[in-house]
């Protein structure tokens, strides 16, 4: 009732849902699990399929992964896959926007997945067309089902220049992005490299959690006298032998530390998804996971975490980017990385690149 307030003001940041009958024409930075599955347990949830046996896949030993954009049919669809521990499509799933229904998810691909949540027990089609998965845009807009989410006051996305920094890439192949392949260790691998400099730095945890589901492809865990460190590394392979200019080598590892910002408030599920991860990824020629540290030193972070701060770091580390000749759109791309961390969890995200 008081004219003096200016109520454009009070909702100027406030996240205001808009109905959509088509899919937006953004660039898609990635897409994620629905909220309502990220809030639950990882080990309450599980997938199954004929093709897989009695074979029952927890959460977080598959993850959700963009393909592509179609616009060519109706209203058109965003494709993606649900990927495993082999590297490889498990199923292929459509998000369509419009029709009756508003959206819905239908399985193109694959022996039909079922999943169990909770209680519940359906296709995991019928489950992502109730709670649909989220799509983030490199805009920083937001999609569930036909609900498009946008800041009401856009901002132009930056990241500052010191952010950035070179390391000598000399003797790694940086078209080889895992220290592990077919059951053979490379140490000439971008993450063989980045492993090394944690365990240099003395980090008391440096965990191997590369694999469809993972946190981080590297998490490392250092004990301070007044708080704990926790880095999650995420490496990404370059699409050429030497820097350039492909967006695309950043599109899916700015995607990637976007998805891990949930561990800052979920230590103790992090903590849980290690040595679950530890467990079931165990492999005859490669026993543990750990590089530094063992299952045993994670109940003592479990302890402390009562009494310290968890300060997290999220670093990207993509040798195909060049810090000095890097374009605009990967500029864009990182910057919509770099905000939504900020702007969520209050934190910045570091990129290691080459010179």
């Amino acid at each position: 009732m008081d004219e003096s307030i200016n109520t454009a003001q009070i909702i100027a940041n406030v996240l205001i849902p808009e109905e959509v009958d088509a899919l937006p024409d953004k660039e898609v930075l990635g897409i994620e699990w629905p909220v309502e599955l990220l809030s639950q347990s990882e080990e309450r949830v599980v997938l199954t399929a004929k093709a897989w046996g009695d074979l029952e896949r927890p959460l977080f030993l598959v993850e959700l992964a963009y393909r592509t954009t179609e616009r060519s049919t109706g209203n058109g669809s965003i494709l993606f896959d649900l990927f495993g521990t082999e590297e490889q499509s498990l199923a292929s799933f459509a998000l369509r926007v419009g029709g009756a229904e508003g959206y819905r998810v239908d399985q193109v691909v694959g022996d039909e997945v079922f999943i169990k949540a909770g209680v519940r027990s359906c296709s995991l089609a019928e489950y992502l067309t109730d709670y649909s998965p989220t799509v983030r845009f490199v805009d920083l807009c937001e999609l569930e089902g036909n609900v498009l989410i946008r800041p009401q006051n856009p901002q132009e996305l930056t990241i500052p220049d010191d952010r950035f920094e070179v390391w000598d890439w000399q003797g790694i192949d940086i078209t080889q992005e895992s220290m592990w392949k077919n059951g053979s260790e490379r140490r000439d691998s971008i993450q063989w490299h980045a492993a090394q400099q944690y365990m240099k730095g003395q980090f008391d945890i440096v965990f191997d959690d590369d694999s469809a589901g993972e946190a981080a492809d590297l998490v490392c865990l250092k004990e301070e006298h007044d708080h704990i460190r926790l880095a999650l590394v995420h490496c990404k392979f370059s699409g050429g032998r030497t820097s350039g200019e492909r967006v695309k080598d950043v599109v899916e590892v700015s995607s990637q530390a976007i998805r891990s910002a949930k561990w800052k408030w979920r230590f103790r599920d992090l903590i849980r998804h290690i040595v679950g991860r530890e467990s079931r990824l165990y492999r005859p020629q490669r026993p543990s996971r750990f590089l530094v540290g063992r299952s045993a030193d994670l109940n003592r972070f479990a302890k402390v975490s009562r009494f310290k701060e968890i300060r997290t770091e999220i670093l990207i580390v993509q040798p195909g980017l060049s810090k000095s000749g890097r374009t605009a759109e990967q500029n864009t791309v990182l910057a919509s990385a770099f905000s939504y961390l900020k702007e969520t969890i209050g934190i910045d995200l570091d990129v290691i690149c080459s010179s």
